[in-house]
Order: C-alpha cells, then structure tokens, then sequence
C-alpha cells in the first residue's frame, strides 16, 4: 500500500511516530508525543491511528468507537501543536495494522529520515507478541516511555537478546490517564476536563459516544 503522507514542508531529519488505537486521545498521549519530541530533537512526529489492531480484538479490548470518530479526535488533540501531524495509513489499509508494516511503508516513502518509534513501556513488554518483532527493534530507534520508578531490566533484558537492538529509553513523570478510564467517566456522565483538549471532549458529548 501506497503511504500517503500528511503535507510537509519538507522531509524531516527525525520523525517520531506514535501509534494506538486513540479511543480517545488524551493528555497522556500528547505529553509522552511532546517529551519525545523535545529529549530526542524530533523535526515532526506522527500520530497514527490503527484501523484494526491485532491485539485488541473482541468485544472487552475492539475499539468501542468507529474509525472515522477516532481521526476526528486525535485530528482535533493534534491541532493543539505544529509539530504533531495525523497519518491515516492505517485507517486506510486493508486488515490488521502491524507496526513493521507501517514504518517500512513510512522509510520508503522517506527515505532520508530516521525513524523514532514511541511506545510505553508496557508495550514493550508484550512487543514479542508482535509480528516481526526483531525487525522493528532493529531496524528502528525505538523509544520507551518509563516513569520514574520502573524496572530498567526488561530493556537490558531485550538488549542482551536481540544484538543491535536500538532502544532509548525516555523518563517522564507519570500522567495516570487511560482511555478506559475515560471512556467509564463517559458513562457515568462525570467531567473529562484537565484529562484531555477541550476540543476532542466537546466532540465526545457532541456525538454521544461510549454511552
């Protein structure tokens, strides 16, 4: 599948990407986007969306709103800084999204940037669950969100597995939001404000979703 990039002014040196299914994006997302972004000198990053994710599958973990909802909200937490960009390629793609696929569509369609994948450190965790594991570990920086606190081994652990495994890890202050938790406070009607942008929870009330 053909990458169809959001607009640049020009191709960025290092891009970070952050994907996620985004139901919805919050101010946990945006900080950890935001942190990457400053620690590790990022020209542009991108927020993708997953169209159907591999692992959240079933009725407690699918995406409980549609895909086009989901890239109206995190086009509107975006909007909040000139450095963040929404890439559909997901969305658009046919069947599951795996990670590998993505940077590997994103690399060739830029080929002089490098790559900056941002993920917690829970996803590192499961990432030998993923499809192609090592490829992404290897062939991308890869950076890990940790709060102050956690365990360095599991990714001493990884380093000492994969040789040329190239992960960076990143500390940050721990943001308690999730987007289950959000999406609970929905249902019982209670405030999302000071959780995520003023814009995606008018969005949210707006079109009713997750009642």
């Amino acid at each position: 599948m053909k990458a169809n990039l959001p607009p640049l002014e020009k191709e960025p040196q290092r891009l970070g990407v952050l994907g996620g299914t985004f139901d919805p994006p919050h101010y946990g997302h945006l900080l950890m986007v935001e942190q990457s972004r400053l620690d590790f000198e990022l020209d542009q990053v991108f927020l993708v969306p997953a169209g159907i994710p591999p692992h959240k599958r079933g009725e407690q973990s699918a995406p409980l709103s549609s895909a086009r909802e989901r890239y109206e909200m995190i086009l509107l937490a975006a909007s909040g800084s000139p450095f963040f960009q929404v890439w559909d390629f997901e969305l658009k793609k046919k069947g599951p999204s795996y990670t590998l696929e993505t940077l590997n569509a994103l690399q060739k369609a830029l080929p002089r940037t490098r790559i900056f994948f941002i993920m917690g450190r829970d996803s590192l965790a499961e990432i030998f669950s993923w499809k192609n594991p090592r490829e992404i570990l290897t062939g991308y920086d890869i950076i890990v969100v940790s709060r102050e606190g956690d365990p360095g081994s599991l990714i001493e652990d990884i380093e000492q597995e994969i040789e040329g495994a190239r992960i960076h890890r990143l500390l940050m202050p721990a943001l308690n939001i999730s987007s289950t938790e959000l999406r609970e406070r929905v249902r019982r009607e209670k405030s999302l404000t000071f959780l995520l942008p003023p814009p995606v929870e008018n969005y949210i009330w707006k079109n009713g979703l997750y009642r």
